[in-house]
């Protein structure tokens, strides 16, 4: 993410211009906008255009528009932010009220509006814009004939592509037609994965599957990137990780995401470092209730009180446009950050923010226990 302009007064009003340059970034700003707010980007819209008869003819249009946002939706396959609200700045084509949806994607400016700006969501954009925050790692689930290449980013876990082959167990010949199949397998597989995987970006590649197939398809894909000269991937060999996992989904990579033995590899990587954790809380949770809490009222009394360790909030929880609620959150995040916690914030685009999303969205681990909700 780039900042191109920051111009906010004394009172925490006024606007940033920004620039996303990745779909992290694109999340991001879908959590930054709320309802009320103004935003401005370039947009194309049907306007009318008088023709010298005398008569009107359509014509698609780029225009800067700004609109008070009523609705955001967020496409993370197709990276795009959709912002829908009423034009408030009006131009010779467009009439103040006019309804219009927004349609931004990475590397197009964009500026918001707040009357009043947060610090906690100021130091969000500033970690955003950060070059060294953007540690992704990439993971290749398979099973024989059937694979996800996966992207797991700062706010995202993305399922880039599937592969599938019909691999034969049976029948004449099955061994010969079933390591031909798989060779075809491991080829497609492979492309899939030079498509897919920016390895100039990533840090980290996870290789997992049931059984022994992983180890296989690692062997195929350092040969085939040797034969091609591909040296960014030959390279990459010391950055892999081979692991085991029960099945081949997008849920699996909890699994190794949350392995310990994994962390020397991962540590820079901070969707990881949140998985864990919130593995945490979920231990302790099970081993010792009374130092685990979770949904407004017992987290907010954990709160007030200074014995919140580690602070769990999900990222849906900051798009609220109740203003009070936002306020609430704020001032949670600021006693428990000078009380010496820990904040995490999960994104709902990862397995770690789905979970906590399931339990009311907020949660934190205890210093000591909270014995009127125990």
């Amino acid at each position: 993410m780039k900042l191109l302009r920051k111009d906010i007064d004394k009172t925490n009003s006024g606007t940033l211009k920004l620039v996303p340059e990745s779909s992290d970034d694109m999340w991001e700003i879908y959590n930054l906008v709320s309802t009320g707010d103004f935003v401005r980007a370039s947009t194309i819209r049907k306007v009318q255009k008088e023709l010298s008869s005398g008569a009107t003819e359509n014509e698609r249009m780029r225009l800067f528009l700004t609109v008070q946002v009523d609705d955001t939706e967020f496409d993370a396959e197709g990276c795009e932010l959709r912002i829908s609200g009423r034009n408030v700045v009006e131009n010779e084509h467009v009439k103040l009220g006019a309804h219009h949806t927004l349609v931004l994607e990475p590397h197009r400016a964009v500026s918001i509006g707040k009357e009043s700006w947060d610090e906690f969501t100021l130091q969000r954009i500033k970690e955003a814009c950060d070059p060294s925050a953007t540690a992704e790692v990439a993971a290749i689930l398979l099973q024989e004939g059937y694979a996800l290449v996966c992207v797991v980013s700062r706010s995202l876990t993305l399922v880039k592509a599937k592969v599938e082959t019909f691999i034969p167990r049976k029948g004449k010949d099955a061994a010969f037609n079933r390591e031909r199949a798989l060779s075809k397998f491991f080829l497609q597989l492979f492309q899939s994965c030079a498509q897919n995987i920016n390895f100039q970006v990533v840090k980290v590649l996870i290789i997992a599957s049931p059984g022994f197939v992983k180890d296989e398809f690692f062997k195929f894909f350092f040969e085939e990137a040797a034969r091609r000269d591909l040296r960014t991937l030959v390279s990459f060999k010391s950055k892999v990780i081979l692991c085991n996992i029960s099945a081949v989904t997008k849920w699996a990579l909890e699994e190794v995401l949350s392995d310990d033995a994994l962390s020397k590899k991962l540590e820079n990587v901070k969707a990881l470092e949140e998985t864990r954790a919130l593995n945490t809380f979920f231990h302790t949770f099970d081993s010792c209730p009374e130092k685990a809490a979770y949904g407004w009222d017992e987290v907010g009394t954990a709160v007030e009180l200074s014995a919140v360790d580690a602070l769990f909030i999900s990222d849906e929880i900051f798009r609220t446009s109740d203003v009070t609620r936002r306020k609430q959150i704020v001032e949670m995040v600021e006693h428990v950050k000078q009380a010496g916690g820990k904040l995490f914030v999960l994104s709902t685009m990862h397995v770690s923010g789905i979970r906590l999303k399931e339990l009311t969205g907020i949660a934190a681990t205890l210093r000591f226990p909270l014995p009127e909700y125990h």
